[in-house]
């Protein structure tokens, strides 16, 4: 088993863990708003007739110590989706490059995920293809010099049919 260390570095790619931020500000947000929208027509449903900064001013005295909790409650969770995120970006990351180094023909390192990280057997995989790889290049022969020069074209036969 591998040995459990703390991760030191929360946000690995900036590009799909800030889209994963951006997204739950976004949902964050439009679940407020649709929540405020609710309550101001039930409210102008429900109770006498009012101007619609009456009802909006209303609703800020009555719920606002829920928005409070709610946005004290956002960073923490977007710090535990940054945390679970970790799960699959790191291996991703691995993989990547892993997979850089068999393409310009380094040998790769065998891969091994954290025991919490998703997708471990994609470890195991890669570890199979990257020795699949050495073993077809070192059973691949060496170039020689007959071999490095190129190949002359036969003429076509014209066959009289």
């Amino acid at each position: 088993m591998n040995q459990p260390h703390r991760r030191s570095i929360f946000l690995i790619d900036r590009e799909v863990q800030g889209a994963l931020m951006l997204r739950i500000m976004l949902y964050w947000m439009f679940c407020l708003l649709s929540i405020s929208l609710m309550l101001i027509c039930w409210s102008a449903y429900s109770g006498p007739s009012r101007r619609f900064i009456d009802l909006v001013t209303d609703l800020y005295y009555r719920y606002g110590p829920a928005l409070s909790a709610s946005l004290m409650l956002l960073p923490i969770v977007m710090m535990d989706v940054l945390r679970m995120s970790n799960k699959f970006v790191g291996p991703v990351m691995r993989l990547r490059k892993g997979l850089r180094d068999v393409a310009e023909g380094r040998p790769a390192q065998p891969m091994n995920f954290r025991d919490d990280d998703f997708w471990r057997d994609m470890a195991g995989d890669f570890n199979r293809a990257a020795a699949q790889v050495a073993r077809a290049a070192a059973e691949r022969p060496a170039p020689t010099e007959e071999m490095a020069e190129p190949l002359v074209e036969s003429p076509l036969v014209e066959s009289n049919a």
